[in-house]
């Protein structure tokens, strides 16, 4: 009884045994296909690292919302980095007139953070890449000053401390304009209206927005004199700052647009490339009209001339005609003296 017993005992514990086993396995196995199914190695793929602002990897932007850009989401400049930048800048602006009324230090401090660090890098760069003068020469700028292209200065960027003008990079069009756009655009700093257009070819910022419209939050920080609160300011410009791998694109995207087109788009009115193609027109038009008139007076001008002349050989041929007179009277009396001899000398043989 007692080895029947035994026997019965040990088998029970096998068969425990054998059922604790296969739980466990059972168990593992579950673990694995829930790890699995949540998105590790197999089932779906990991989402990419965002890189920070500064560096050189592309975000992904393979499927982004519609009418967006990408931007800069992680704004990690130190305070030391942010001053360094700040105060070089300063050291090298050519200030213009907005600049000097407000003082370089302040319109420099207050541009946007990361824009500025930008800036330094890029100035820095075309210094030592054969643009020694490159400096800037407007940054930011309140709306009361009342300068710039928009007929409403809340739509500049200055305004926000996301814009400056550039002095010292050549010439619209010129060789050393496309080299500032191409160091600046490897830098994080974009100018928008490409290194050809006649007025805005100095003018950069650090996204491709052109325009600040009237919906943006960026308009309650500021008043017409200033920002109500500068770090309000820069933090409702951070979602504008584009990535470096954007900015980096951006020179083959730049191209001339009118100010007037802008606003008009804005406002809902004509479409951009309206505008711009009936400004073209009026360009063609009065260049037109200027070689019309120039043609006009050149044919006036050749008939002022003829009759210049023709008046000048008529008096020519008068002045002519009076010079003759008298040798014809002196040839006369001449003649007559030889008749009076004459008979005279008859008068006397006889």
């Amino acid at each position: 009884m007692r080895r029947f017993l035994a026997g019965t005992f040990n088998c029970a514990s096998v068969l425990t045994a054998a059922l604790v086993a296969a739980f466990v396995t059972v168990s593992a196995a579950s673990d694995v296909a829930l790890s699995d199914s949540s998105g590790s190695d197999a089932s779906l793929p990991a989402t990419p690292p965002v890189p920070p602002c500064g560096s050189n990897e592309p975000t992904d932007q393979s499927n982004p919302s519609p009418g967006s850009e990408p931007t800069c989401v992680d704004a990690s400049r130190t305070p030391e980095e942010v001053a360094e930048a700040r105060a070089y800048l300063v050291e090298t602006a050519s200030p213009g007139y907005t600049m000097t009324l407000q003082g370089p230090d302040l319109a420099i401090g207050r541009l946007h953070p990361e824009f500025a660090v930008r800036l330094e890098h890029a100035i820095r760069e075309a210094r030592s890449a054969g643009l020694p003068f490159a400096a800037v020469f407007s940054a930011y700028r309140p709306p009361a000053f009342g300068v710039g292209g928009f007929s409403d200065k809340f739509n500049s960027l200055h305004t926000y401390g996301l814009a400056v003008d550039m002095r010292g990079i050549g010439s619209p069009g010129s060789p050393e304009a496309q080299v500032w756009h191409q160091i600046a655009a490897r830098n994080g700093v974009v100018c928008p209206y490409g290194p050809r257009d006649r007025a805005e070819w100095n003018h950069c910022q650090p996204t491709s927005v052109k325009m600040i419209l009237a919906a943006n939050p960026l308009r309650e920080t500021v008043t017409p004199t200033g920002p109500s609160d500068l770090e309000s300011m820069f933090e409702a410009g951070d979602p504008m700052i584009v990535d470096m791998a954007s900015a980096a694109q951006s020179l083959a995207k730049a191209a001339p647009t009118p100010v007037r087109a802008l606003e008009a788009n804005a406002k809902g009115g004509e479409p951009t490339a309206r505008v711009a193609a009936r400004q073209r027109k009026k360009r063609e038009a009065r260049a037109t009209a200027q070689r019309v008139a120039a043609k006009h007076v050149s044919k006036a001008e050749r008939v002022a001339t003829k009759s210049a002349e023709r008046a000048k050989s008529e008096r020519a041929a008068a002045k002519t005609a009076q010079d003759g007179k008298p040798g014809q009277r002196k040839g006369g009396g001449r003649t007559l003296g030889a008749e009076e001899s004459h008979q005279k000398s008859r008068s006397k043989r006889a």
